[in-house]
């Protein structure tokens, strides 16, 4: 009897094709076929991609390195497989798997001859398949528009300084609390304990002049909760001073969440669907208007542009900087004084929530980062040190080749193993074995086998071409004048790697103004080697 592995995607928006039904189905199929399946990959996410589908990953590389002799894929049919935005994206998975001399079956289409008709009718129905979850999308936007446009509130938890009401009944629900019916409409009123608060901030920012810190500072001080009942953060107040919920309007579609594995990101701002006058404004228009244009600054500076598009940070160092008084990392910050620009690190802990969570202590920047360059560029140059380092690595290739060598032996002896195994595997299909079964197995062998020629062939090749320690030796050595080059003339990025590859990490204690930091002893040896795992640290003490 043949084996099988099968492929089950729950749909939400079609209760047919729950997981029970479609398992009853491929069960049936493979009862007709004669084939055992002999495991099942059920999965509960979006079909559109695969970085959120685990199991469907899972069993591309279940296809890829198993051992059982199973010959299909079963799958209920396409829409299953998946709804990809790209319908060729369907074809790629599909010979993905036959690349492991697996075949792909969709049990609503059965066996059929693999030739043009049925890739060309696949294409069809794959493409089908997106433009029916393209068709959901529009779908969903559209109502979103229809009901905002009547005041209705779509979203889940209401935003901070209002309450959900339900339009019918006049029940205002609490936090975790829904609707019964779905057809009920939910409207935002105003929380009033909460809406001071918010016309607070906008007071002491728009008209008071006090900064985001500021802010922070003195609502931590007065013990008031945050929305989320903890402190209050830098962030929290930003988002409030630029949610357009406050002055009457409901934005959507400003992220784009992931349906199942909770991931998100930002949309574009042409995308945004802006309802105005949707419920009553907290915030009057010409106070909003006075916080967005002191606020403009940051939106020029690139603070709200994606990831991808932000300049690159100047700041060296940051992401290795660790506060020893509450653990935040310390963050790169300048300041624009008459005749030049001041580059500080700060505790990210005190930025954001202010003199509760941590103490205040700037460092010059450009000290620190000119201490730490001057230390590795002053080791680069120094004579004794480059002999020893010389020393180390010409014993270190030595060893490499020696361990070459007992690795050739083992390789030849494991190839001789395989080469014989295959061979009686060849003789019991002689002897009439299932041919199937042979196949597979012959198959796997040989897949083996070529992967440890390939490693062979490479050993080899580096053997022949670098027999000589001495010039191997030079050569590595010359890196150090690249290294040079890179702190020098390197592009920040640049820079920031090969720092990262010298300093573990900075410990920074504001309170007694001080930080340790922590260097690779040998780091310079474990860079030309290639040792990923570096232990041994020296500590040098700032300032």
């Amino acid at each position: 009897m043949k084996q099988a592995i099968a492929y089950l995607r729950k749909s939400t928006d079609m209760q047919e094709t729950s997981l029970e039904q479609q398992k009853k189905d491929i069960l049936v199929f493979a009862d007709a076929n004669e084939i055992e399946v002999i495991r099942f990959f059920e999965e509960e996410a979006c079909g559109e991609n695969t970085e959120g589908r685990p199991q469907f990953r899972t069993m591309i590389e279940f296809c890829k390195v198993s051992r059982e002799p199973f010959q299909y894929v079963l799958v209920p049919d396409i829409s299953r497989w998946g709804r990809f935005q790209d319908p060729t994206e369907t074809f790629y998975w599909i010979h993905e798997v036959k690349r492991y001399h697996k075949e792909v079956i969709f049990v609503n289409e059965g066996f059929k001859n693999d030739d043009i008709g049925t890739s060309l009718m696949k294409l069809i129905k794959s493409s089908e398949a997106s433009e029916y979850l393209k068709k959901i999308r529009q779908n969903t936007i559209r109502g979103m528009r229809f009901h905002a446009s009547r005041g209705y509130w779509m979203g889940g938890k209401a935003p901070y300084g209002y309450e959900r009401m339900i339009v019918e009944t006049g029940q205002v629900l609490k936090d975790g609390e829904h609707k019964n019916i779905k057809d009920q409409k939910i409207k935002l009123i105003i929380s009033k304990k909460e809406a001071r608060l918010i016309k607070l901030i906008y007071i002491l920012y728009g008209e008071k002049g006090l900064s985001d810190n500021s802010i922070v500072n003195y609502l931590n001080e007065n013990a008031i909760p945050a929305p989320n009942g903890r402190k209050w953060s830098k962030s929290t107040i930003w988002s409030i001073l630029h949610n357009q919920v406050y002055i009457g309007n409901t934005i959507y579609n400003i992220r784009n969440y992931h349906r199942r594995n909770g991931e998100s990101k930002f949309n574009p701002k042409k995308d945004w669907i802006i309802t105005p006058d949707t419920h009553q404004a907290i915030i009057v228009k010409e106070l909003w208007n006075k916080v967005q244009a002191r606020t403009s600054q940051a939106f020029l500076g690139g603070r709200f542009l994606t990831k991808k598009d932000k300049p690159q940070s100047s700041y060296l160092l940051s992401s290795i900087m660790y506060c020893e008084v509450c653990k935040s990392k310390w963050q790169g910050r300048r300041y624009h004084l008459k005749d030049r620009v001041r580059r500080i690190y700060v505790c990210g802990g005190y930025h954001a929530y202010g003199s509760k969570s941590c103490v205040s202590w700037q460092i010059d920047a450009d000290k620190l980062e000119n201490k730490i360059i001057s230390y590795i560029m002053e080791k680069l140059d120094t004579g004794t040190w480059r002999e020893d380092l010389e020393s180390k690595i010409r014993e270190k290739i030595s060893l490499m080749q020696d361990k070459s060598d007992d690795r050739l032996r083992e390789l030849d002896i494991q190839i001789k193993e395989l080469a014989l195994k295959i061979r009686h595997w060849e003789e019991a299909i002689e002897r009439g074995l299932n041919i199937d079964r042979a196949v597979a197995n012959i198959n796997k062998l040989e897949h083996t086998r070529d992967t440890l020629l390939d490693e062979r062939i490479k050993i080899t090749t580096s053997l022949e071409g670098e027999t000589n320690i001495e010039r191997i030796t030079k050569k590595m050595m010359g890196y150090l004048d690249n290294f040079k080059d890179v702190l020098e003339h390197g592009a920040m990025e640049e820079k920031k790697k090969f720092i990262k590859q010298f300093v573990k990490e900075i410990k920074v204690n504001p309170r007694e103004r001080t930080a340790k930091i922590m260097i690779y002893k040998d780091a310079m040896y474990d860079i030309i080697t290639g040792v990923k795992n570096c232990k041994d640290l020296m500590e040098i003490n700032y300032p």
